[in-house]
């Protein structure tokens, strides 16, 4: 289908449009049967299908799925066209050998053997066909589930591993704080049991931290807590032999 913006999920959604196929595919009979009121044009290769379709007087082409996916990749257009999800018939696909050629038949059957076991005949589809032996043996919705349910789980991954780290980064940070804390206190302990008045002030007169003795003694002119900051004229201690 053209990739024109109308959404078109399902066969039913095709009523109106007008399809390109090969003659003699059975695809187009099988159309015919379950929805003879499709507008269907017959050319004899898929390459004139596409140029149709290219040329907007088709709305899209009805083929063999590796045969579209095959010339789409060579013709680079998967850009402006797509795929419909439902199919029209599923059948496997099967080589046929007349009668009196059975040999060949068993020869043909042990070179695909060996293909499958050497994962030979897997590489030739993804390659040509840009699809596996496995995405055609699975239900195509099995697939989408579980292709949600790992991405799922490496979004889940991810979350815990973001949780993890959050909650360790707290607690270290917490564990840091509390030592932080004890060392403040520590070092209080030493600064107000010093005799001596000890202060630290800035230029401009702010005071920055007092001790004990500091704080009995400038108290009445600048109360001081712990950790806290007031302004105090720097002159007043210059003259203090004290301070």
């Amino acid at each position: 289908m053209r990739d024109d913006g109308e959404e078109i999920t399902k066969l039913q959604d095709l009523q109106g449009k007008t399809l390109a196929g090969i003659k003699a595919d059975y695809a187009l009979t099988v159309l015919k049967e379950h929805y003879p009121e499709f507008k269907i044009l017959e050319y004899d290769s898929i390459g004139e299908c596409a140029e149709q379709l290219k040329a907007q007087n088709v709305d899209g082409i009805v083929a063999d799925e590796q045969n579209i996916m095959y010339y789409a990749q060579g013709e680079k257009m998967f850009q402006d066209y797509y795929i419909l999800d439902e199919e029209v018939y599923t059948e496997d696909v099967v080589f046929a050998v007349r009668k009196e050629d059975a040999v060949l038949g068993k020869i043909i059957d042990k070179a695909v053997y060996k293909l499958r076991t050497q994962d030979v005949l897997d590489r030739v589809q993804r390659k040509w066909f840009l699809t596996s032996i496995l995405e055609d043996a699975l239900p195509r919705q099995f697939i989408y589930v579980w292709l949600a349910v790992l991405l799922s789980g490496i979004a889940g991954f991810f979350v815990f591993l973001f949780w993890y780290i959050h909650k360790h980064t707290r607690i270290l940070v917490e564990v840091r704080t509390r030592e932080l804390n004890v060392e403040r206190m520590r070092l209080k302990t030493v600064l107000d049991a010093i005799p001596q008045y000890l202060l630290e002030v800035t230029p401009e007169g702010q005071v920055r931290l007092m001790n004990q003795r500091a704080k009995k003694r400038y108290e009445p002119k600048c109360v001081v807590q712990w950790g806290c900051s007031c302004y105090y004229p720097a002159s007043n201690f210059a003259d203090d032999k004290n301070s």
